[in-house]
């Protein structure tokens, strides 16, 4: 049978955990969290974000449960691992971390996934678009590299290209929310840099909402509600 893949926060959470628990103690701390986050040996600063996502992943699991106003045994995982991470010693040995989390904590963590799950599941992201999706990202990052456009709107530009990919590549260890925060981001960084989203341009604007919103299933109305964005933003 084929094994379910996480849908909400706290699932992607619990796969991550006990997939830490499975690695000896006795490794690396570093290691066995960039091994389990796929981040490339050496690259310490996009260990340094992953870590900071996967805790971000504890928060939204906390934040869904209250919002069920789910009785308080739900959250019973919280404390222990919120402490886990709030101690995390990267530099340390992986079991400084991984014996603050005990079996029953992660069945508890388990079991608040399962429940949340009839509420909070989360849409599957179509893996050959989104591979699309990244292809055209790289076209227009390249693109806006050459062209003539007025640097800070290329700066503007290539800021919110980068971080919607990089949303998109760790789409399977996080989820959608992070894809539809760093599209929320572009859209509202509009209100306080109107030049350089002016100067972004209708292209850059419509892949935004024709091409990365229908991606992360926001619907039809996200996509009316762009047109008439990108008209009153560059008439």
């Amino acid at each position: 049978m084929e094994k379910e893949k996480p849908k909400n926060p706290a699932s992607r959470l619990y796969s991550i955990l006990s997939r830490l628990k499975q690695i000896p103690g006795t490794n690396p701390c570093a290691s066995s969290f960039g091994g389990i986050l796929e981040v490339p040996g050496g690259n310490q600063m996009l260990l340094l974000e992953r870590v900071g996502r996967a805790t971000a992943l504890m928060r939204r699991a906390r934040e869904q449960t209250l919002a069920l106003n789910a009785p308080e045994h739900y959250l019973e995982w919280f404390e222990p691992v919120q402490n886990a991470f709030f101690n995390l010693n990267l530099g340390a040995t992986l079991e400084e971390f991984t014996q603050k989390l005990s079996p029953v904590t992660l069945e508890q963590l388990k079991f608040c996934a399962t429940n949340l799950s009839e509420r909070f599941g989360e849409p599957d992201l179509a893996k050959e678009e989104a591979a699309h999706v990244l292809e055209e990202i790289d076209e227009l990052i390249k693109e806006t590299k050459e062209s003539q456009m007025d640097e800070s709107a290329r700066q503007y530009v290539l800021r919110h290209l980068s971080q919607i990919a990089q949303a998109l590549r760790e789409y399977e260890l996080f989820g959608v929310d992070p894809v539809r925060e760093q599209v929320s981001g572009a859209i509202g960084s509009a209100l306080f840099q109107q030049r350089e989203a002016q100067a972004a341009g209708k292209k850059f604007w419509e892949f935004i909402f024709n091409r990365v919103c229908p991606l992360v299933q926001t619907g039809a109305a996200a996509i009316y509600i762009g047109e008439q964005f990108t008209k009153l933003l560059l008439k």
